[in-house]
Parts: structure tokens; sequence; C-alpha cells
């Protein structure tokens, strides 16, 4: 199997890449293999770990300075690489990623809620809806780390818990 983790970032101290790296490491074998899709790369020890394990790590320019880059790098990702799944823990940036895993035929597109609201302040909050809509249309799972969290995001579709320890 396969999987794409996409995350924005994998630096020490970070609840979601303590969650993702956690996961990976109890996780990752011969059987089951993955690449990490960084969409704001601050530098990590990790991506050497990735590495010597022989997976691939993918960091993204910025989609706001280099649109053209970041859109093009998604879409050579999936054209090169056949992804079972596709685990994405961002909501906004995350919308092209479970786009092209949608056109790529991915059969597991996981959208993972790891807070219980869309935004720290209202425009944000207002900002962030038609992404979530998207996201939630080209996801097919939905997950949460609570139910805080999955009802903050999901509503009333059905998602699962999996917290954040293992």
């Amino acid at each position: 199997m396969r999987i794409l983790m996409v995350t924005r970032g994998l630096q020490r101290s970070n609840g979601v890449a303590s969650y993702v790296m956690n996961y990976y490491r109890a996780l990752h074998g011969p059987e089951m293999r993955f690449d990490f899709l960084v969409i704001d790369d601050v530098g990590s020890p990790y991506y050497k770990e990735i590495a010597g394990n022989g997976d691939n790590v993918f960091l993204l320019p910025s989609y706001i300075k280099h649109p053209l880059k970041f859109f093009s790098l998604i879409l050579n990702i999936f054209k090169k690489s056949h992804y079972d799944v596709v685990h994405c823990n961002v909501v906004n940036s995350g919308v092209p990623v479970l786009a092209a895993a949608a056109a790529f035929n991915v059969p597991i597109r996981i959208l993972h809620s790891h807070a219980a609201q869309n935004g720290d302040v209202w425009w944000k909050q207002l900002r962030n809806k038609p992404f979530s809509a998207l996201a939630l249309h080209f996801a097919n799972k939905y997950i949460a780390c609570s139910h805080k969290a999955g009802d903050g995001l999901f509503g009333k579709r059905k998602y699962r818990i999996i917290l954040n320890l293992i």
C-alpha cells in the first residue's frame, strides 16, 4: 500500500507533525510505504529519517508566490506515483491535492480535522468556508482527532475519531 501524507510542515514541537510521525513510525514497513507532501516547508529533522527509510518528501513552493509551480508539482507527483491513499491533514491548501487525487482515481482520499474551528477570527472562518466545502467534496473519508474537531469541519457527515496518540 502506498500512502501520500499531506501536511503543512514537519517541524518538531508541532502537534500535527508529531501525530503524523508517530503513525508513520508505527505503520511504515515493506507493505505500507509513505511519501510526504509538505505544503509549508520550514525545514525538519524528520526529512533525513524519511529519506533513510526510502520514502520521499515533496516540498511544495508557496502557492501565493508560485501558483503555476505549485499546481504543476502536484500533478507531476500523481503522474509519477500511484497512491492507494491520500491522507490530507490540511484543509485550505489541501484542496488542490485532494482534487488531483480524485482526478487520478486515488481510491481513498482522507480529510483529517485537527481543529475545532476553521479560523481563529470571523473573517478567516468566512474565507475558509469555500475551501472547506471543496475539500469535503474531493475527500471520501473523514477523520478527526476529537468530536469537537469532527463536528466543526464535517458537520453531519460520518467521520471516525483517531486520537493523536498511539
